[in-house]
């Protein structure tokens, strides 16, 4: 096995400067303590997912780029690995039976649920699924999200784009702004979660993808002034997650995904000015140098924000993936989402979401 191992032409000059970028140099693979967050993609030219666009019938359409038409396979070919860390590959053999009569919950925005369906399908492989739409039964509450009858196992995703208590200026369906309670948790899933053996968050997006105007803080219900950098309320919302969770004695096991990474050609967030994804191509590397260094920074702020929220809680497992998506530029839908707009920040299925799913497996068979 070998680190890059002649990658297809057009996705080898992307990875090998986006390692560059963020690595710095290599890191010698010899025993040391696990960073998650430090490490390589490794080309397995034989590899094959689990499953496909075809043989999984939960992935969502906008998701499903091989249905959607694309034909590449070079970026289903790629392992992320970090020195000291084991991280497996998802074995639902192994982990169906350890969740046996269990409830997982996906809490968060659309990243979530993009995890979710990646373990959805590989889970799949080895048991029938069913949608749960309605009340969850042991509570009234209404939620979505997949039960596994054969072993009893409930996952539920629960919608929270702040994690925190928020709501809309306006109507939802059309509200641009959106007032949030930095030190108050989302009653959503804040209710369910005495219920649940395993919790992951994911947020972040939310936060960032609109101007700060758009944006209204409070703590203590009173308004914040506007923070200095967008990223900057991610750690007052994960610091409540957190105190949250201290507080109830939550005996399950809690994760977090930190920020995933856009590569929008035009601007950072998904905005009317994106139309297009960031080309890694080697003809191009000179063009975007400084659009990456800055996607660079952000994403790793971000990331750096709700890491440094849980330092004080070792219970809680880092998914930490917010560099190693920022060297997959070649894994975005695009223009492969089934409609006219192409989509450089959400990932298609399979494909890097599976990377996500081996880590949580790992962190949940207790390997990590």
């Amino acid at each position: 096995m070998k680190v890059l191992q002649k990658p297809p032409a057009a996705l080898s000059a992307a990875l090998l400067l986006s390692l560059v970028l963020l690595l710095g140099q290599s890191v010698p693979a010899t025993c040391q303590q696990c960073r998650i967050d430090q490490g390589s993609w490794v080309y397995h030219g034989a590899y094959e997912p689990a499953y496909n666009g075809y043989t999984c019938k939960s992935i969502r359409s906008y998701y499903n780029c091989q249905r959607n038409g694309r034909k590449d396979t070079g970026y289903l070919k790629y392992a992320w690995r970090s020195p000291g860390c084991d991280i497996r590959r998802f074995n639902p053999a192994r982990l169906l039976p350890l969740m046996r009569h269990k409830v997982f919950m996906f809490v968060g925005d659309s990243f979530a649920n993009n995890l979710e369906i990646s373990m959805r399908c590989l889970l799949e492989t080895r048991a029938a699924t069913k949608d749960l739409r309605g009340k969850f039964a042991r509570t009234g509450i209404r939620t979505r999200g997949f039960t596994i009858p054969q072993f009893n196992i409930t996952f539920l995703r629960t919608a929270s784009n702040f994690l925190v208590r928020s709501s809309p200026v306006g109507t939802a369906s059309s509200a641009a702004a959106w007032r949030v309670h930095l030190d108050r948790p989302d009653p959503a899933w804040a209710a369910l979660l005495p219920y649940t053996h395993y919790v992951i968050f994911s947020a972040g997006h939310w936060f960032i993808n609109a101007p700060s105007d758009l944006r209204l803080y409070y703590r203590k219900k009173k308004q914040l002034p506007p923070f200095p950098r967008p990223y900057a309320p991610l750690y007052d919302a994960h610091s409540t997650i957190r105190k949250y969770l201290v507080k109830s004695r939550y005996s399950g096991l809690p994760m977090v995904m930190t920020f995933s990474a856009y590569h929008y050609n035009n601007a950072f967030s998904s905005g009317d000015s994106a139309k297009s994804c960031l080309d890694m191509r080697g003809e191009v590397m000179n063009r975007t140098r400084m659009l990456w260094a800055e996607r660079n920074t952000e994403t790793l702020a971000a990331r750096d924000a709700q890491v440094k929220a849980f330092r004080s809680f070792p219970q809680f497992k880092i998914v930490d993936i917010a560099r190693s998506s920022l060297a997959r530029p070649d894994a975005h839908q695009g223009q492969y989402t089934g409609t006219e707009r192409p989509d450089c920040s959400h990932w298609c299925v399979p494909g890097v979401p599976d990377s996500w799913s081996d880590i949580v497996y790992s962190y949940m068979v207790g390997v990590l």
